[in-house]
């Protein structure tokens, strides 16, 4: 119960963070700023979103190719109408909890396909693991793009962060990743001197799932589709800000540098919130100031493409929520006739 209690409160501190951001960056506009925001979203080029909303939907359809690829190791072969469904679904329930998608997306992939959850879930972090080192390789062409605008970002970030009282933020790093390694030891360490226990077996029996899935990327049949997919969920990643840009003037004139600048905040802060939800039109702005922008007009942008990439993912996962369901009973429903 305790737990439970932990982690619906965890949930909900992030949401309300999501919704503060959003309230305090509206709040702290005058009546001409919010005029121009209004303005400015109103102006947009929406004809310029259409190739952004194209490229949403296809780095979802990459990722679901992937997926099938991480799975077939397994001995399954999943429908990519099946696994690009999930992976919808699995977007729309993080929008609301955070990381519960994950769990939500294999399970449903899981019964559908008659596939063990927990080695779909060894494949997750796969997956996640992949696009930590593809994060890593656009925060590198970020600096290399333009170091000097960087250095000066990054720093003022990490000073903030140390002035303001917290943690430093290498410690703080390096606290989890020991918190993590001491946790899989003392798992592995309970499994064996109590070998008997059925909660301390379920575990054990989770991360042997785990490590399967993990073992996948060393069975791929076809690496090089594998790498191409993964190379055009970033490409579609990176296309979406820089086309984005088009439509809206003040961000015209913005280059591919800019857009691998946004790229490699706005990741992170799609983390940091539910969906992104004020996180990210923040942190997209806090990035489109070091061009010489206003600030009313880099909120306006990371608004409009917060607002294109949700509507995507709360538009399909519904829709793809409402197919899976009605699918799945219908077949229940032929094979109980």
């Amino acid at each position: 119960m305790l737990q439970k209690i932990i982690t619906a409160f965890k949930y909900s501190f992030f949401l309300a963070l999501g919704i503060f951001l959003t309230y305090w960056q509206y709040s702290k506009m005058t009546v001409e700023q919010k005029q121009f925001f209004a303005s400015s979203i109103q102006n947009t080029n929406y004809f310029y979103l259409l190739p952004v909303l194209f490229l949403a939907i296809s780095s979802h359809i990459c990722r679901s190719i992937r997926w099938q690829y991480l799975i077939k190791p397994l001995g399954f072969t999943p429908k990519l109408q099946y696994t690009f469904a999930t992976v919808m679904i699995g977007y729309l329930v993080n929008s609301l909890v955070p990381r519960a998608g994950e769990i939500a997306k294999c399970t449903l992939l899981g019964k559908k396909e008659k596939i063990p959850v927990d080695k779909l879930i060894g494949t997750i972090l796969v997956e996640r693991a992949i696009d930590l080192l593809c994060y890593a390789a656009v925060i590198i062409i970020t600096i290399l793009l333009q170091y000097q605008r960087i250095k000066i970002f990054m720093a003022s970030l990490y000073h903030k962060a140390v002035d303001d009282g917290g943690m430093n933020p290498l410690v703080k790093i390096g606290l989890y990743l020991l918190g993590i390694v001491t946790i899989i030891y003392c798992i592995n360490y309970l499994a064996k001197r109590y070998s008997n226990n059925l909660v301390l077996r379920k575990i054990k029996g989770l991360l042997n799932g785990v490590k399967d899935g993990f073992n996948t990327i060393k069975l791929l049949e076809n690496k090089k589709q594998f790498w191409l997919q993964t190379a055009l969920i970033w490409f579609c990643y990176l296309m979406q800000i820089y086309i984005g840009f088009k439509a809206m003037q003040f961000t015209a004139e913005l280059g591919i540098d800019a857009a691998f600048a946004v790229l490699s905040l706005g990741t992170l802060a799609m983390i940091v919130t539910p969906g992104g939800i004020g996180s990210f039109p923040y942190a997209v702005a806090q990035v489109i100031l070091l061009y010489n922008i206003s600030e009313i007009a880099a909120e306006s942008f990371g608004w409009v493409m917060w607002g294109a990439t949700t509507t995507i993912i709360v538009v399909i996962g519904l829709f793809s929520f409402l197919w899976f369901l009605y699918h799945t009973n219908k077949k229940k429903t032929t094979y109980n006739e």
